[in-house]
């Protein structure tokens, strides 16, 4: 997983409403890919700093990665 297939406007929709139903419902959200395959874990805890984490498909944290390209959006 790299920046590149991140910064695409479809990813950063879905990952915008798993993060939203993550925090609506409380329990891990999986954003898919164009093949239907879940490629990015979203979990969200209440209550703490850093509250969202995000996991690629091989279970690797790229927390810092996500939250990066997020914040480039609209730029």
């Amino acid at each position: 997983m790299n920046k590149t297939n991140l910064s695409h406007w479809h990813v950063t929709i879905k990952i915008f409403l798993a993060m939203k139903q993550a925090i609506k419902t409380g329990l891990a959200q999986y954003v898919l890919n164009k093949k239907g395959e879940a490629f990015l874990r979203v979990t969200y805890t209440r209550n703490k700093v850093g509250a969202f984490t995000f996991f690629d498909k091989s279970q690797h944290d790229c927390t810092d990665l996500v939250l990066s390209v997020l914040r480039t959006v609209g730029d």
